[in-house]
């Protein structure tokens, strides 16, 4: 299923008559945090993968309720400048998602330390990470995320480079690395070449 308000799929003005034929739907993808306020409301919490666009105005407390109703996802990918989301979104994300295997969010103003180990702790079939276009990462608490096969940071800036080579290249089994649109220096990008499992490094317009 898709819905916004913009969407030709489903109006949100159907989505509550559909609440209670939603209990087996596995994938659904939404548009706009009202969107999102919607599916807190559907009884679907089979689902495995939820994809939302245009999450601007998405904030803490929103997430927390998806979250909390859809305890099995295995996927969750937030676009479009989640700039309302904070590291303790992240947190519990983490905390009531712990069988996600995909997490991806674009425009996180800041993702700490305590964001990152909370994941590593509690979600440990993660194998694909993305923070795209996030003001402060801290790439060297990623040290610990063995579990993870891709990682981007597309767009991502204040990156520590001689942390985030150090962090990274210990991760065991990444085998790909997207860092398209930051402002590496040849020195790291070399350093990054040389991880050895590393099979894929995308780093276009750097």
């Amino acid at each position: 299923y898709v819905f916004g308000h913009s969407s030709p799929f489903l109006g949100l003005g159907n989505a509550f008559s559909l609440s209670d034929r939603c209990a087996k739907l596995k994938r659904l993808r939404f548009r706009s945090a009202n969107a999102a306020g919607v599916i807190i409301n559907l009884q679907a919490r089979e689902l495995l993968e939820l994809v939302g666009d245009g999450c601007r105005d998405l904030s803490d407390a929103s997430l927390v309720m998806l979250a909390a109703r859809h305890a099995k996802l295995e996927s969750l990918q937030l676009g479009s400048d989640c700039d309302r989301i904070t590291s303790e979104g992240i947190k519990v994300i983490a905390l009531c998602c712990p069988k996600l295997n995909r997490l991806r969010l674009s425009g996180v103003r800041d993702v700490d330390a305590d964001a990152i180990n909370s994941l590593v702790k509690h979600c440990p079939n993660l194998t694909e990470l993305g923070l795209l276009d996030c003001g402060v990462y801290e790439e060297s608490s990623l040290a610990n995320a063995t579990s993870l096969r891709f990682l981007s940071v597309a767009g991502s800036r204040n990156l520590s480079w001689n942390g985030a080579v150090l962090s990274w290249s210990k991760l065991s089994n990444l085998v790909a690395l997207d860092i398209s649109r930051t402002e590496i220096t040849p020195a790291a990008a070399s350093r990054l070449l040389e991880i050895e499992n590393l099979k894929v490094l995308c780093a276009l317009h750097c």
